[in-house]
């Protein structure tokens, strides 16, 4: 055989054996995603939408943390900027003062401003660009359909003491809203009433649906997310629509500065696409991009909004909503 003959076919062996090599190690180990770190406490409506954008960017896994709540969650962010070792990439909570006067604080040393081309122009979206609101949840009245009959039940109905209930330690939003709707006296007196009923006191939206299912109370605070969410399971829950007073909390996503930017303004902007609010409609929340038929339903509902006071003040209102229920 000539030897040039040989020398072609060996290279061409090789090269096929080399080829097939490749082919085997890339299918074996798939190439790592890129991680987007997401702090929230909006897990109802937010894993939905965590799984719809991997769906749709599968180059890229969502690592959320949720395991604090509210004011927790809070502090730990407001350390991890202090001390400039923030662990996440997009802030996803819910607009109070409180996180309105953490983000301020931040502004430029942590969290840096974005313009969503797809924002909807909301009323509560920062002038400034820090964070861009997505959609709103109701503080609603969930009962045990097993439990009560018709008429579901109202505020009232717990101040008369006709049902056992349970409130939430850490709704400071919810107190916070109530100030705003019905002004800061009739707000305390409004709870001072609820107080006297001595509430069984149960932290976490979802934990009350699951106790109130179980039988422990036959109504409890929740969200109206929360009570959707159950009801697709099966379950014996339902909410009263006709509620007063009925607050809604928007939630907000602010963007931290790191190396994940880009990622996370294409997470931002797909929450605010006709699929991101379509997934969040699904979930029951009520997405910013709502129909002008749809707002109808909630014409009936105070929004929650921040206002421009000092963290001393904010808590002053956090430690009044403590007293009431002796919270320790």
């Amino acid at each position: 055989m000539d030897r040039n003959y040989r020398t072609v076919l060996y290279l061409i062996v090789i090269f096929l054996w080399l080829w097939l090599l490749f082919l085997q190690y890339s299918t074996a180990v798939p190439a790592e995603k890129r991680k987007l770190r997401i702090y929230t406490g909006n897990v109802e409506v937010a894993v939905p939408l965590f799984e719809a954008f991997e769906k749709a960017y599968p180059d890229i896994q969502i690592v959320y943390d949720s395991r604090a709540k509210g004011n927790e969650m809070r502090n730990i962010i407001r350390f991890e900027l202090t001390h400039q070792k923030q662990t996440f990439d997009i802030l996803f909570h819910n607009l109070n003062t409180d996180l309105r006067n953490l983000i301020t604080e931040f502004k430029g040393n942590g969290l840096i401003p974005f313009q969503p081309k797809n924002a909807a122009g909301h009323a509560l979206d920062d002038p400034k660009k820090y964070w861009t609101a997505i959609f709103s949840t109701r503080y609603v009245l969930g009962y045990n359909t097993k439990l009560i009959k018709e008429p579901p039940p109202n505020f009232d109905d717990l101040i008369m003491g006709k049902y056992e209930f349970m409130l939430d330690p850490q709704d400071f939003g919810w107190f916070e809203g109530l100030t705003q709707c019905l002004g800061e006296d009739e707000a305390k007196y409004f709870l001072q009433k609820l107080a006297s009923q001595k509430p069984l006191m149960r932290k976490g939206h979802t934990l009350k649906a699951m106790l109130v299912i179980a039988g422990e109370a036959p109504t409890a605070t929740m969200l109206d997310t929360t009570v959707l969410g159950f009801q697709k399971k099966g379950a014996p829950l339902a909410w009263n629509p006709d509620l007063q007073p009925l607050i809604a909390r928007t939630a907000v996503m602010a963007l931290a500065k790191g190396p994940n930017e880009k990622d996370a303004k294409q997470f931002i902007e797909f929450t605010l696409s006709t699929w991101g609010q379509a997934v969040i409609e699904a979930t029951g929340a009520m997405p910013v991009r709502l129909s002008e038929q749809k707002k109808k339903q909630w014409q009936n509902t105070c929004f929650l909004k921040p206002m421009d006071v000092s963290a001393e003040k904010w808590k002053a209102l956090y430690d009044t909503y403590r007293r009431i229920f002796s919270i320790k």
